[in-house]
């Protein structure tokens, strides 16, 4: 192990002409042979143990003569999490690691088909929900929330499963109220077409790299009306700010029925567009969790590494005044 410190896989052939390995490596080798030989063998899916099977997976023990499965118990978890945060997900919330004799810590892999920006993984409802089977020994339960300003706090509890008992806990995701979280992503990448020129385009090609307002409006309706009027009497600090404003419409028919001059002078940053196939208003609406996309208008602020950091829906009163707080916290 002291000569792979970074514990890159050495194929099996490898591993074979040298005689020699790092323990991952080496439980590849074990499954690769074994498996040459007929006999079923894998690295178990959440630890990464060695395992054979013969009527039941049973793991290796490279350290010892006798083999053979470890007690097992089971481990659930409550939550407690800021109120937006109703599932969080496993590597971009929260990880579990057990603790092993010699104080190395090794993280549990839970891979889903769900996305997450750090791969694939779970969620509290299908891991801790109900009584997750773990084998028996120490673990460590580590959460974390990651602000806009790129800090995140974090809490760390330990537990204990015991053979044939089940252990209770608690997910603890820490909160700051009076500081910018992040609570959602979106590709800085989706395209609109925008209505001056008719091209299609990008966000980012649109706003460059950093931090901008998205806007989804509905025409001739008061919350949207309402947030115009909020936003243009606000142009001077929207301008001073610097970044870009893109407002989309659901379709060309929306913008045809938009009269900006209604509302006064708004920010010179603002560009309008079309949403292609609703596209850009679906994405915000799943990763923010709104419900009815109808409702309109809804607002974002957001940066080009797809961090939502604000969210906005329906009718708000001083919806300028409430995304500049936001934004000056940035």
């Amino acid at each position: 192990d002291s000569l792979n410190p970074q514990r890159i896989p050495v194929m099996p052939a490898g591993v074979w002409k040298a005689r020699m390995a790092d323990t991952f490596s080496r439980n590849i080798f074990f499954v690769a042979t074994a498996r040459s030989m007929g006999i079923p063998a894998r690295l178990e899916p959440v630890t990464q143990k060695a395992q054979y099977y013969n009527r039941q997976w049973i793991d290796v023990n490279f350290d010892s003569a006798q083999q053979g499965t470890p007690p097992k118990g089971c481990v659930a978890a409550s939550l407690r999490v800021p109120d937006m945060l109703d599932n969080p997900k496993y590597y971009s919330h929260f990880t579990i690691a057990k603790i092993h004799s010699d104080g190395q810590l090794h993280t549990l892999n839970f891979e889903t088909d769900a996305d997450t920006d750090m791969g694939v993984g779970g969620t509290w409802a299908n891991i801790l929900k109900n009584p997750l089977p773990l084998d028996e020994g120490c673990y460590l339960l580590v959460s974390g929330m990651r602000m806009a300003s790129g800090k995140v706090l974090t809490h760390i509890a330990s537990f204990a499963v015991k053979a044939n008992e089940t252990t209770t806990t608690s997910l603890l995701v820490r909160d700051d109220v009076d500081d910018v979280k992040v609570i959602g992503s979106m590709d800085a990448e989706a395209l609109f077409r925008t209505v001056a020129e008719a091209q299609t385009t990008s966000i980012l090609n649109t706003t460059g790299r950093g931090y901008f307002v998205v806007g989804i409006l509905g025409a001739k309706q008061e919350p949207t009306n309402h947030a115009m009027r909020s936003i243009a009497a606000f142009k001077n600090d929207f301008e001073q700010w610097g970044r870009s404003m893109i407002l989309l419409f659901k379709n060309d028919s929306e913008w045809q029925h938009f009269d900006k001059n209604e509302f006064g002078e708004l920010p010179s940053t603002v560009t309008y567009g079309i949403d292609i196939d609703n596209d850009i208003a679906e994405m915000i609406a799943a990763s923010t969790k709104l419900s009815d996309t109808d409702l309109l208008p809804v607002f974002v602020i957001a940066d080009t590494f797809g961090r939502v950091v604000f969210v906005s829906q329906g009718y708000v009163i001083g919806l300028g005044e409430q995304m500049l707080k936001t934004i000056r916290k940035l």
